[in-house]
């Protein structure tokens, strides 16, 4: 989770502004919330919840994803299971 948030959520946000904006609406609030959980040290359980949030998210604008995202999201997909 933190190279995708890592990816997407740079100080600069050139990714992110590279991102449609339908992807940008529906992945920015799970993938900052997650960021938080992952900054502040929070539980796994709450982890485990935000990554789920963000595979929800990602399923809305799957075509829309650059491949290289889209990967990512794929692998956390599998080691969440």
């Amino acid at each position: 989770m933190d190279r995708v948030v890592s990816l997407v959520l740079t100080d600069d946000s050139v990714y992110l502004d590279s991102l449609t904006d339908r992807v940008q609406d529906e992945l920015t609030t799970p993938l900052s919330a997650a960021a938080g959980i992952l900054e502040e040290g929070g539980s796994i359980n709450d982890l485990v919840k935000a990554v789920g949030v963000v595979l929800a998210a990602a399923d809305l604008v799957r075509s829309e994803l650059p491949e290289d995202l889209r990967e990512m999201i794929d692998a956390l997909r599998f080691r969440n299971r």
